[in-house]
């Protein structure tokens, strides 16, 4: 109902009383224990910021910079979920980009704190470390790059990142993990090596931690799934002897699964499609399609292919495969050459 009402009404009517609907609104965001309930409040809030004019929406950021100020966790846990919805649907606006990265500030200042772990709630941190991971889309990069790489923010980051990777709590691996996947999906190399720079170890550190993840006795397959993609994008940039440590842990962890855990295969069956995500660079060499098409590199592809083709498909099962693929190959040529009407009706069985 307040979303059609949004909509119908002019800009100054909704501006006239914006910052009372957009308090009830904030406080929902925390009290509604439903989560479809708690969507269509944050639609309904994005809503708001973008139809307001300039002066209600700069009074809306005042009152939600004094909430951050609070020295109530619950408050200041409000003014955290309120940024997140504000850096949303931002406007591209001298107002919208000084206030984002004036709050983008506060947040990392607050990341930086002696003793942040010991000190603050959970919740805190989970909801600062989501606002920072929405900064990460291509329309904010740009104050990413600014505010939470600068100098002084972006080594407490890091070790903030590899604390929570480490904790047990499941909603705080699986935030890190998609802040490590919108990192290294950003596109900008030099803003994923100035974060591998910026703590001791790097993401060798954070690699190992990801094993561990994988390795736990209380299995859970959303954050497996997300630390392989990780793994599979991050041990390509490691140094030889940080992948050949990382590939034992992996397989001492599967191992550890036959002998422990009879009835699972989790951890396997993760680790397989982790490899079937290094396939398409193997047969990019095997190929010479690389740009860096070395002799050297070309040789390892192909002991890798012949390995994979030795330990886990049989010759009568690899030549099923190439009968299916000329098949293919051949149906596809046969139908390149065919009208697209013959083709429709092929695919209706009328021919």
């Amino acid at each position: 109902m307040l979303i059609m009402l949004i909509d119908v009404c002019s800009e100054e009517q909704i501006s006239s009383m914006s910052l009372l609907v957009f308090m009830k609104l904030a406080t929902c965001l925390i009290n509604v224990p439903d989560d479809v309930c708690c969507k269509f409040v944050s639609m309904a809030l994005r809503k708001l910021v973008m139809a307001v004019n300039e002066s209600a929406l700069s009074e809306m950021f005042s009152v939600s910079k004094d909430w951050f100020d609070s020295d109530k966790e619950t408050v200041r846990y409000l003014a955290l979920k309120v940024f997140a919805e504000f850096s949303q649907y931002f406007r591209d606006t001298k107002l919208s980009s000084s206030k984002l990265i004036e709050i983008s500030c506060s947040v990392m200042l607050s990341l930086s704190q002696s003793g942040l772990m010991e000190t603050k709630p959970e919740n805190i941190i989970s909801a600062s470390i989501e606002f920072i991971t929405l900064l990460l889309e291509p329309s904010k990069l740009e104050v990413f790059r600014n505010v939470v790489c600068s100098g002084q923010y972006i080594t407490k980051f890091g070790e903030v990142l590899v604390s929570c990777l480490n904790c047990s709590s499941s909603k705080d691996l699986q935030l890190c993990s998609l802040f490590l996947d919108k990192l290294l999906s950003s596109g900008d190399a030099a803003l994923v090596d100035k974060f591998n720079e910026a703590f001791d170890g790097g993401f060798e550190t954070i690699c190992r931690i990801l094993c561990i993840q994988l390795g736990v006795k209380r299995f859970d397959q959303r954050v497996s799934e997300q630390a392989l993609k990780n793994l599979a994008v991050l041990m390509i940039g490691l140094k030889t002897n940080a992948f050949t440590q990382i590939t034992y842990r992996l397989e001492k962890m599967c191992w550890k699964e036959v002998v422990r855990y009879h009835d699972q295969a989790f951890r396997r069956l993760d680790l397989d499609d982790m490899c079937r995500k290094f396939m398409p660079i193997i047969y990019r060499e095997i190929k010479r399609k690389s740009v860096k098409n070395t002799e050297e590199l070309y040789e390892l592809a192909m002991e890798v292919a012949v390995l994979f083709k030795s330990k886990l498909v049989k010759s009568s099962i690899l030549t099923g495969y190439h009968f299916v693929k000329k098949n293919r190959l051949r149906r596809r040529k046969s139908e390149g050459r065919m009208p697209k009407q013959w083709l429709c009706l092929i695919q209706l069985g009328k021919l």
